[in-house]
């Protein structure tokens, strides 16, 4: 447990080690640094070599709340909230962050390159905000919460072909999202830290490579299962809705209709009851002005009775008992004249907010009365919808009725009947088949002469009509290639030989 004078007791929550300094953070949000302080890394003066073994906090980040903090070989990085950094100690190599090479003893802003201005503090734009941080010898990484890598201080990027090259960068710059960039650690390991979109992975072991891309297949083969199956919903929602949308458009008319009936109802009572406020206003300041006029003509009687007491006064006597009189009654007059006053001056107060208030609520009723006469407009629109959807549901109710009756019909005519042997009652048989057809074609178009008459779904009923007569046309092709046979074998003079009969 650590303490300061305003927190006796706080938890230490992180605890990060340079080469001979140290940071830890409490759950206070603030941060305690000691020992080595020859370049400023504790961010304080005075810059002694070596410091007390004791935690002191970093004074100027005390009004802030530190969320992480980091160490550098000599230099300090602290992330304080809402996500902006603060560095300070070493800048040999830019580790800092601040725009120059001069060490600070300090916390300092990491600020954005910026021509001709210092730059804004890094992370303090809205989505840009700083995540994590992390310090290595001689620099220095930031991580943003849209997944953008900032580093700055010493790089050492390893380029195809070339020999290692080392660039100081004293400002954050952003790490390109699909490059590989090499970065020192304890014992001078060298190990690779790869960039995407999600974020970075370092991979120091060839089997963590190979674990990460067979992840990156099973995630893109899950994304592809996923994308099916939603097209599969949104297939199977589409006909749901294709199949119901006769009588599911009428009853979400219906529904919009009682909606928009009982918002109306509410703005009626809403209008109501302004239209009373307005009412009970208006009297209010009816009285308000009567108390005016009434106070006006007092005030006017008062001033006439000071002006005579005043007059009487000057001819009075001193140390009379009348001056006296008139004295006491002078003073008696004007502080009825002040009070007349005051109450006119308070009556005109109240005057003026009745008349805010009447404005207000004329103001709110006129558009209260504008929304009610939308949902006047709407409620007939969506009636009238309700209506023609109705009268339309009940022609395609007609047309699928008279579809299937007919169908029916045709099929109790034609099914489980057994073909004629003889040639003339087959020929019988075809004639009645031709005069049910005809029959059907009749009811076809009294039904047609029906949908004109109502101008209701011309282009079901003609849809219906075009299907029934396919099917009359289908049958009598049927009967036709029926009595072309039949035909046939009776034109056959070895039937008279032969005890061979048709088979139609």
């Amino acid at each position: 447990m650590l303490g300061t004078a305003t927190e006796s007791r706080q938890r230490v929550m992180q605890v990060a080690v340079g080469m001979k300094h140290g940071l830890l953070l409490t759950d206070a949000g603030i941060a305690f640094s000691w020992g080595d302080n020859r370049y400023g890394q504790l961010g304080r003066r005075p810059c002694l070599k070596q410091e007390l073994n004791q935690p002191f906090p970093v004074l100027d980040l005390l009004g802030v709340e530190v969320t992480q903090v980091a160490c550098g070989n000599h230099h300090c990085l602290a992330l304080a909230s809402p996500g902006v950094v603060w560095a300070w100690g070493r800048n040999k190599e830019g580790e800092v962050g601040c725009g120059d090479f001069r060490d600070k003893v300090a916390p300092t802003k990491v600020c954005h390159a910026r021509r001709r201005s210092k730059g804004e503090q890094l992370g303090s734009a809205p989505g840009k905000q700083i995540i994590f941080v992390s310090a290595g010898g001689t620099n220095s990484v930031a991580a943003a919460i849209d997944s953008t890598v900032w580093q700055w201080g010493t790089i050492n990027k390893r380029y195809p072909g070339e020999q290692d090259r080392f660039a100081a960068k004293n400002r954050p710059h952003a790490v390109p999202r699909a490059e590989a960039l090499i970065s020192q650690r304890g014992g001078g390991k060298e190990v690779e830290v790869s960039m995407s979109s999600c974020g970075c992975q370092v991979l120091d072991d060839p089997a963590k490579e190979e674990r990460i891309q067979d992840l990156v297949v099973s995630i893109r083969e899950m994304k592809a299962r996923v994308a099916e199956e939603r097209a599969e919903l949104t297939q199977d929602k589409t006909l749901g809705a294709g199949e119901s949308s006769g009588h599911g458009s009428l009853k979400d008319l219906q529904e919009d209709i009682a909606k928009v009936e009982s918002d109306d109802l509410i703005l009626q009572q809403e209008i109501d009851a302004l239209e009373k406020q307005e009412k009970s206003l208006e009297e209010q300041q009816a009285s308000t002005r009567r108390q005016r006029n009434s106070l006006s003509q007092q005030g006017h009687m008062l001033e006439y009775t000071k002006d005579e007491l005043e007059l009487k006064l000057v001819d009075a006597k001193k140390g009379t008992v009348e001056r006296k009189r008139l004295e006491d009654r002078l003073a008696e007059v004007m502080g009825f004249v002040l009070a007349n006053a005051s109450i006119k001056a308070n009556l005109a107060t109240t005057m003026e907010s009745l008349s805010e208030e009447q404005h207000r609520i004329h103001e709110l009723l006129r558009a209260k009365k504008r929304a009610r006469e939308d949902k006047t407009r709407r409620l007939e629109t969506l009636r009238l919808l309700e209506s023609t959807a109705s009268q339309s549901n009940g022609a395609l109710d007609r047309h699928l009725g008279f579809l299937k009756d007919t169908s029916d019909r045709m099929q109790r005519h034609f099914a489980g009947r057994e073909a004629e042997k003889e040639l003339i009652p087959a020929m019988k048989q075809l004639e009645q088949d031709e005069n049910f057809l005809l029959s059907v074609e009749q009811s076809i178009r009294d039904m047609d002469r029906r949908a004109s008459a109502d101008k209701q779904a011309p282009e079901r009923s003609q849809c219906i009509r075009d299907l029934l007569q396919d099917f009359v046309n289908l049958r009598r092709s049927w009967n036709s290639m029926t009595r072309s046979r039949w035909q046939v074998e009776d034109a056959d003079v070895s039937s008279f030989f032969g005890s061979s009969e048709p088979k139609p």
